[in-house]
């Protein structure tokens, strides 16, 4: 009896590796890091020569894998040449069939083997679908912040811009207003030494013409009559106090214009250098405004730009969503599948019969 158990267990063995090989399984790399390694030793490859073959002669599926592992070509739709050989071989199996040929035939455990290593894959793909569908979620939440930290700057730029502007049209109007000022207030100290160069002219002209005159009533006391002498005394001495008084007059005149030249030239000294300043300060800030333009230009790019990940990323979510659904679907129709074609359980006579003796002994 126990030589029978260990011919049995072989026999169990051996067809479970034959099976496998049927079906297809080898390993395929998927993922990255420590989860792809997993899932590439755990993957099927499902070549598609068991649904082309079918179960009815293991040779069939057998020469397929064959083929396609020659081939190098991963599976029947993407090799017209071993597509083409297993369905000959096929029809050249029906044919047999029809003469009673003895064939060898993989059965119900063949159709339950190949369900369950399609049912694996699936199984796999919906775990990867799943994994990806996490992934793209938060590649949407990081392109949301993105879109929503691009919108903030480029809000944020854009007042500046307007802040600047506000400042440069400001700065133009006190330029302006300061200037004017500025100008009214030298041109009113221009038309003050203007003045006083006129009153200071009048004067020397009028000191002259009195010097004149004195030199020639002088003239006149010395060779005239001795009786004008003391009226003409009197006008020499009348006129000269008039002389002193208006070169005093001319004295005080030139003091004052002086003042005034140089309240003058200060004031077009400030002019200068106020205009030079203002001006200045606008093209710092027309400079500023410029940088800011180009700033503005480059938020907007980038906020293109992440608006068109954040597109992208939700795509990408919709389509795994939708790949997930359909791993999901197609896990539950082949679990519908497993329990349609179920493994089954055959048992010799011999040890069923032994199996109830014991078991009508106990």
């Amino acid at each position: 009896m126990a030589s029978r158990l260990t011919i049995l267990v072989l026999l169990a063995a051996a067809c479970s590796v034959a099976l496998a090989g049927a079906v297809g399984v080898a390993s395929k790399p998927s993922g990255d890091g420590a989860f792809g390694s997993l899932l590439a030793r755990k993957r099927p490859i499902i070549t598609g020569c068991l649904a082309e073959c079918g179960a009815g002669e293991q040779s069939c599926v057998t020469d397929c894998q064959v083929c396609v592992e020659k081939n190098v070509c991963g599976d029947l739709a993407n090799c017209t040449i071993c597509r083409d050989e297993a369905r000959e071989t096929k029809k050249l199996f029906e044919a047999q069939g029809n003469n009673s040929v003895l064939g060898d035939s993989g059965g119900a455990p063949l159709v339950h083997e190949g369900f369950r290593q399609q049912m694996m894959r699936a199984q796999l793909q919906s775990l990867e679908g799943h994994r990806r569908l996490r992934s793209s979620r938060k590649s949407v939440l990081e392109a949301q912040r993105l879109a929503e930290w691009a919108v903030e700057e480029h809000k944020e730029e854009l007042d500046k811009l307007r802040a600047t502007r506000e400042e440069v049209d400001k700065n133009d109007k006190n330029k302006d207003r300061w200037l004017s000022r500025a100008r009214s207030k030298l041109n009113g100290t221009r038309e003050e030494v203007t003045a006083l160069e006129k009153q200071l002219r009048q004067k020397k002209q009028k000191l002259n013409h009195i010097e004149r005159r004195l030199e020639r009533r002088r003239v006149a006391a010395i060779g005239g009559d001795i009786s004008q002498a003391s009226k003409m005394a009197r006008e020499i001495v009348a006129t000269t106090r008039v002389i002193r008084r208006i070169s005093w007059q001319i004295r005080k005149l030139e003091r004052e214009l002086e003042k005034r030249e140089d309240v003058q030239r200060k004031e077009e000294t400030d002019v200068k250098w106020f205009k030079k300043g203002l001006v200045d300060r606008g093209v710092r800030m027309a400079r500023d405004m410029h940088e800011q333009v180009k700033n503005l230009r480059a938020m907007k790019a980038n906020e293109k730009v992440y608006r068109q990940q954040l597109r992208s990323a939700k795509q990408d979510y919709r389509n795994a969503v939708n790949l997930t659904r359909n791993f999901t679907h197609e896990v539950r129709h082949l679990e519908t599948e497993l329990e349609e074609n179920p493994m089954p359980s055959f048992v010799p006579a011999e040890l069923q019969a032994v199996d109830d003796e014991q078991q009508q002994q106990r």
